[in-house]
């Protein structure tokens, strides 16, 4: 049975006129889509945030940024991986907020990056008591011995009668995303693992 946020990734790909297939399901774990652009393999693995007891309509709300979309990562790691392995195409996992109706909580831009590349840290100066660096700190899901399977990790969002996609792509890629070979109604953000601001 196909789901909600599958749904709308095919209205997705058709309104942009792009070919598209599903993946013939097998013993191995696949992703979901094979995306045929210019010549290239694009493939995609589509999961949903479902349900959340932290999350409350009331708007009383509490999370851990970037565990949403870690969690997501986890439990995409088999369906990507076989992509590289098998196809050495680009494997990009989409996430759909199905919790939230603004698909903020749990998916915005800063969840992201601290999934991918760590929480935001800063260290504060014993001397001076002001901020002595500033970096992506634990629990980051890709470095360069982990998870390099994925090209990057996107949001699908459905929101006012739009669909977008945004893609982040993972600095530590075996198959990088490469932009301009990408269909342009993709948004393709990078990310920076080298971002430390250390003071004085």
């Amino acid at each position: 049975m196909i789901t909600k946020s599958e749904s709308i990734f095919e209205e997705f790909l058709s309104a942009q006129n792009l070919e598209y297939s599903k993946v013939p399901e097998g013993t191995q774990p696949t992703p979901d889509y094979r995306v045929e652009y210019n010549g290239l393999s694009i493939f995609f693995e589509v999961k949903e945030l479902t349900q959340d007891k932290n999350f409350l309509s009331s708007g009383l709300q509490r999370r851990v940024v970037g565990d949403h979309i870690r969690s997501k990562i986890s439990e995409a790691r088999k369906q990507i991986q076989i992509v590289s392995t098998v196809y050495k195409s680009p494997a990009i996992l989409l996430v759909y907020n199905n919790i939230d109706t603004a698909q903020l909580f749990g998916t915005e831009e800063m969840d992201f990056q601290a999934a991918i590349l760590g929480e935001p840290t800063v260290q504060i100066s014993k001397d001076t008591l002001k901020i002595s660096a500033a970096f992506w700190g634990k629990n980051k899901s890709f470095n360069d011995q982990k998870n390099t399977s994925f090209s990057g990790v996107g949001l699908l969002r459905d929101f006012n009668n739009q669909v977008n996609v945004t893609i982040f792509k993972n600095p530590y890629a075996a198959v990088p995303l490469e932009k301009n070979r990408l269909p342009a109604c993709f948004e393709i953000k990078e990310l920076m693992p080298s971002c430390d601001q250390r003071g004085g």
